[in-house]
């Protein structure tokens, strides 16, 4: 335990230039080392074997030798002298040797975009760099506060669903990137045509947690006093194409994860009779984080992923045409 008091009453100044003499064993020497003159390097000397309580270093010949004291004050010098400079001084980040594991909280839609090319990213600058994908929860923005998550990606009004818009002044939000919705239903299979055909016709839909339903979905129905009829509700978006392609369900997904699934399963898509606004996915970080020049550097490779995808078109590759309704 440190013992504060005892600190205080030690000119820590000093400490340097005890360095310096017990690694030079000359007090000239030292001093023109240090920038200062002889007497304030013999003055701190005489205070330094009264802390101590030892000669320190004393005459043999015409040199001087380190008592046994100060032979083991020496390794312990340097390990302290070491992390008070890794203390104050400017934190190095090398990402091609760095093992941080960096965690972020998200819905698996947002992983289908982002892993892919974050791992080819990470692959070739940084390999010892890993990622903790963490599904969300009511706690992220405690967690976030704690350091136990280090990024949140998920809708603007995500706060909004966490019940933290009282903490927005703690945490810093930025727009990364923008997606539509489209209808999915079974290769084959009319889809409804009408908003009240819509609302009828059994879906499945996400619900994260029993008490956290975090959907852009729900909250137009509900503002807009309409209710679907929801036969499954499920926590992952990549189980919507797999439970369309093989019943009567039609759901609900972000465009973008169509493009990745309507090759592999038996779907098609079809534009929603019910005007849906488009997805809008942003970044929390606890504000300030960004500082910390391991934080900085991940959260660049984030934004960077992004900006590639945007400038694609918001999409990675053109969808088979949807089903007209």
């Amino acid at each position: 335990m440190v013992d504060i008091r005892a600190l205080r009453s030690v000119n820590l100044n000093r400490l340097p230039v005890l360095w310096e003499l017990l690694r030079c064993r000359n007090v000239s020497t030292a001093a023109e080392n240090l920038g200062l003159t002889q007497s304030t390097v013999s003055t701190a000397l005489r205070h330094l074997r009264e802390l101590f309580e030892d000669e320190l270093l004393v005459p043999a010949g015409r040199e001087l030798v380190l008592t046994e004291r100060a032979q083991e004050l020496l390794p312990l010098l340097e390990t302290s002298l070491t992390l008070l400079q890794d203390l104050v001084s400017e934190p190095v980040f090398d990402p091609g040797r760095d093992e941080t594991q960096f965690r972020i909280s998200t819905a698996d839609y947002v992983s289908v975009l982002l892993l892919p090319d974050l791992v080819a990213e990470l692959a070739g600058t940084a390999p010892h760099v890993t990622v903790q994908v963490l599904p969300p929860s009511k706690r992220d923005v405690a967690d976030l506060k704690l350091g136990l998550v280090d990024l949140i990606i998920g809708p603007e009004n995500m706060l909004g669903w966490l019940e933290a818009n009282d903490y927005a002044r703690d945490f810093d939000f930025e727009a990364c990137f923008s997606d539509s919705f489209v209808g999915i239903a079974r290769a084959g299979t009319p889809p409804p045509v009408t908003a009240e055909a819509y609302l009828r016709t059994a879906h499945v839909a996400i619900q994260l947690q029993r008490a956290f339903s975090a959907s852009l979905e729900h909250d137009h129905l509900s503002l807009n006093r309409m209710e679907q009829f929801n036969r499954i509700l499920v926590p992952d978006f990549s189980l919507l194409p797999l439970l369309v392609s093989q019943s009567d369900l039609v759901s609900l997904i972000p465009r973008s994860l169509a493009e990745t699934y309507v090759r592999a399963f038996d779907i098609q898509t079809f534009e929603p009779p019910i005007r849906f606004p488009p997805l809008e996915l942003g970044l929390f970080w606890r504000r300030g984080r960004e500082r910390d020049p391991r934080f900085g550097w991940f959260l660049d490779r984030i934004r960077a992923t992004f900006a590639r995808r945007r400038s694609a078109g918001g999409h990675a590759a053109p969808l088979p045409p949807a089903v007209a309704v």
